[in-house]
């Protein structure tokens, strides 16, 4: 699996090469992924003129990296790092990860087409991880207001979505804590989202610089 990732990611390194300012502060980015010292970062028009969409990363208080988007499968996005970590996400939430320590084999989601945290009160899921399977979780959406983010610079007006999660773990203990989900008030659109897989994996922040690139030109 991994060589995979490997050959893709040489692909977008590769197709990277050229004399232009934003592809090679692209090809930082992803440079910076590996080193993990600073906050990685781009510019509006560096994701504009990107034939990929990009994603910023932050695993608890990590320097934040830049992910790009390696493939989209039955509704499924998969971003990939430079060094071959993946992060799979579903109608806003992860559903897996590969290449970390702490691993989301499988996370469902409800089976219908119009799931949305925007208009959903409650659900369920199966959590699979790398050392547990089977692990349930029941949500409840508990609140929802406008608020306003800054992304690339740009201010957007959302909705704020706040998850309660109670989950179950393998010694039956139940834990809670609160995801978070920032939606263009306009398109509907995630920018950004702080969440939790499981417990022992920690909190991901989530920013979606390209959507936010793509609001910004209908504006």
């Amino acid at each position: 699996m991994k060589s995979v990732y490997a050959i893709l990611l040489a692909f977008l390194l590769l197709s990277t090469i050229s004399c232009s300012s934003t592809q090679q502060a692209y090809l930082q980015n992803f440079e910076l992924v590996m080193a993990q010292q600073q906050d990685a970062s781009v510019s509006m028009q560096e994701v504009q003129d990107s034939k990929i969409d990009l994603l910023y990363v932050r695993l608890g208080e990590k320097s934040r990296v830049v992910m790009s988007l390696g493939a989209y499968e039955k509704g499924q996005y998969k971003w990939i790092s430079a060094d071959q970590v993946m992060i799979v996400t579903e109608k806003g939430k992860i559903v897996k990860t590969v290449g970390l320590d702490k691993e989301l084999s499988y996370s469902s989601l409800p089976a219908t087409d119009n799931f949305s945290l925007l208009n959903i009160d409650q659900f369920s899921q199966v959590i699979d991880t790398n050392d547990a399977f089977g692990l349930l979780s029941k949500s409840t959406v508990i609140r929802k207001k406008d608020e306003s983010i800054t992304v690339l610079d740009k201010t957007f007006s959302t909705t704020l979505v706040e998850e309660a999660v109670l989950f179950t773990g393998a010694d039956n203990k139940e834990l809670q804590w609160i995801n978070r989900y920032w939606f263009d008030s306009k398109s509907g659109e995630l920018l950004r989202t702080i969440q939790t897989p499981f417990p022992e994996f920690g909190s991901v922040e989530l920013v979606f610089v390209s959507s936010a690139a793509r609001l910004s030109n209908e504006s």
